[in-house]
């Protein structure tokens, strides 16, 4: 025993030993020559979270299942000391199978390979360059910045920073698994790459984050080159033999018009791509003062509606739909209204992207359907009627792993048939992601709940979905409605979306109604139902309540 603590303190090798759950038990003398650390620094430590390599999740993930299966496993990496300096080291793992205390441990040799020229090489191109895309990386990135505001500063050039953000990004990976998210981004920078001609640098500063530093301050210039890039960006790509779609936003600045440090000119191009998020994705926008001071209001206001969320302030009004058939309202549209104490009453338009950007459209949406499903049941129960109640499904929701659950447990605890449920989608939103969309909306269908196509005539109408999903109902976008009673074209849209609903046996609702004469001409197109100003605007609970009890009362005295 004593000889073998000696040749483990002795040995020029680096030894640590792990116990079953990957936490450092022990390291030796050389392993602290070479990395910098002590005891105190490790031990108890699991080891993934220790390491600093590059990719270091995917590397142990490997790691973890080649111990499993072979009980070995080795490795060239880029570790960082103690001291913050990264170094090239070779490692190898054994599992140590130890029968009589029935566990495993496992042993680990580590070799400092530094004065390896190759290694080197390979050490100077992972401090500057990304791995997986061969971009420069936020290190070198900024050392061209600092030279281009030297630069700048000195009238020898001027520049613009443009920030390219890669739009829902988050929602490829969890939908295709990291693999398939690597290698779009592979290709979506070897697009950007393709623009070098006329850029500085081109970096990935960040997973789904690029940066361009693009030798002009010239608006039109500008202009041209951010547009090249949205359209190259944006072409389909094919992983896989699937094709995928990806868009991006960009924020831009000027340097050194807009700002003469780093880490200023960043914060600004951040603000600018984040409203560049904000109106839909898909284009770009430049910083200004306003726009710093609109990120301030927005950040101002997501605080707000999380403590709006915490304390009901979130309202569900209700706007009814009406059947043309019988003159009667027969469902009802939930609509979410939030009543700010100091703001009074602010509408979706006005905070649904930052709940979408903050993630807490999650919880709004389950706070309206709960409601509404609560609501729609509670009206039966008090003898007014059966009244369906339409709920609207974002995107960001629909792309949610676990919305068949959330949907499921909410008809289960307010007790509400799935029938009396419609959710309504916008195209683009199940156009995002055609294969997901039709496995979760089969499932919706199947449990009987109704779907509505929204906005119906403004996105990518396409007859292969109506055909290819459980859809039950169009809605004719308001945009239509407004002027079917004097612009021929719109008239003649809305009569030929009522004729395609019939032919596919849908119900069409149009939305927008707002006199007499869109009802008419509504009417005598044979359209199943309309929603607008001209028969209610939304109503709060009590509102909604009230004029359902006058038509109940009223069908009941005939």
């Amino acid at each position: 025993m004593q000889l073998t603590q000696s040749v483990y303190d002795q040995t020029s090798e680096g030894i640590f030993v792990l116990n079953d759950q990957f936490q450092v038990v022990s390291i030796n003398q050389a392993f602290k020559k070479i990395t910098g650390f002590e005891d105190s620094d490790l031990v108890g430590k699991n080891w993934v979270d220790l390491s600093q390599t590059p990719q270091k999740s995917k590397v142990f993930k490997q790691a973890r299942l080649q111990l499993a299966q072979t009980g070995y496993w080795e490795a060239e990496l880029f570790e960082k000391r103690k001291n913050g300096e990264y170094f090239p080291v070779h490692i190898q793992v054994n599992t140590i199978d130890v029968v009589s205390a029935g566990t495993h441990y496992f042993a680990g040799l580590v070799s400092d390979q530094t004065s390896n020229k190759e290694a080197d090489d390979k050490l100077r191109y992972l401090l500057n360059y990304d791995e997986l895309t061969g971009l420069a990386n936020r290190t070198l990135f900024r050392d061209r910045m600092h030279n281009a505001l030297i630069r700048a500063r000195n009238g020898l050039a001027q520049f613009a920073l443009l920030y390219v953000d890669i739009d829902r990004f988050k929602h490829i990976n969890q939908n295709f698994g990291h693999e398939h998210a690597d290698t779009l981004l592979k290709h979506f920078a070897s697009r950007l790459s393709a623009s070098m001609n006329q850029a500085d640098t081109i970096a990935r500063i960040g997973d789904d984050e690029f940066a361009i530093l693009f030798p002009s301050q010239r608006r039109d210039d500008i202009d041209h080159f951010a547009r090249e890039i949205l359209r190259e960006v944006t072409r389909p790509y094919c992983i896989d033999n699937q094709e995928l779609l990806l868009s991006a936003s960009i924020g831009i600045t000027t340097l050194p018009g807009d700002g003469r440090e780093i880490q200023l000119l960043l914060k600004q191009a951040g603000i600018a791509v984040r409203q560049a998020k904000y109106l839909g994705g898909s284009n770009f926008q430049f910083y200004s003062k306003e726009l710093k001071d609109i990120s301030k209001f927005r950040v101002n206001l997501e605080t707000d509606l999380r403590n709006a969320l915490k304390k009901g302030q979130l309202e569900v009004y209700y706007q009814p739909k009406l059947s043309l058939d019988n003159l009667r309202i027969d469902s009802v549209e939930a609509l979410v209204r939030w009543n700010h104490p100091n703001r009074g009453m602010i509408y979706p338009t006005d905070f649904v992207n930052i709940a979408e950007e903050s993630g807490l459209i999650t919880q709004i949406g389950v706070n309206v359907m709960e409601t509404a499903c609560q609501q729609a049941r509670t009206w039966f129960d008090q003898g007014i009627g059966t009244i369906n109640v339409a709920i609207n499904l974002s995107a960001y929701q629909l792309r949610q792993e676990n919305i068949i659950q959330r949907v499921t447990t909410i008809l289960s605890v307010t007790d509400l048939p799935a029938k009396q449920v419609e959710l309504e989608l916008t195209e683009s939103s199940i156009i995002e992601n055609m294969q997901a969309s039709v496995s979760v909306l089969e499932e919706f269908s199947q449990m009987g709940i109704n779907l509505s196509v929204d906005d119906f005539g403004t996105g990518y109408s396409s007859f292969s979905y109506l055909r290819n999903l459980p859809i039950t109902s169009l809605k004719i976008d308001r945009s239509f409605v407004q002027n079917v009673d004097i612009c021929e074209q719109d008239a003649a849209i809305c009569k030929a979306i009522i004729a395609l609903a019939q032919t596919l046996k849908l119900k069409v609702v149009a939305e927008g109604v707002e006199n007499k004469a869109q009802f008419d001409f509504l009417k005598a197109a044979n359209c199943d139902l309309i929603q607008g100003y001209y028969l209610s605007k939304p109503l709060s609970t009590m509102e909604m309540t009230r004029l359902l009890r006058q038509q109940s009362a009223t069908i009941a005295a005939l």
